[in-house]
């Protein structure tokens, strides 16, 4: 289910959940962290490993498949800001 954009001061919903589920929890903002700095591939790589399925907030729409929707550059621009 596609949501109304932007959400929370992201591009849109999906953006802003997969930023919420890698930094929310200690062990993958450290990860995170670790692994800077992100361009959008790496990201989306980083993301990925974290959650091959989507993050669990997805498992209603698709597993991953709203991974497509990430505007991954956003992503990257946060994580190296932090």
């Amino acid at each position: 289910m596609a949501r109304p954009e932007p959400y929370n001061g992201w591009t849109n919903w999906e953006t802003w959940c997969v930023n919420l589920w890698v930094t929310n929890e200690e062990a993958t903002y450290r990860r995170m962290r670790a692994s800077r700095p992100y361009t959008a591939a790496k990201a989306e790589r980083v993301a990925l490993e974290m959650f091959p399925e989507g993050v669990p907030d997805f498992a209603d729409e698709g597993g991953a498949g709203p991974m497509g929707r990430v505007n991954w550059g956003e992503i990257a621009a946060a994580w190296n800001e932090e």
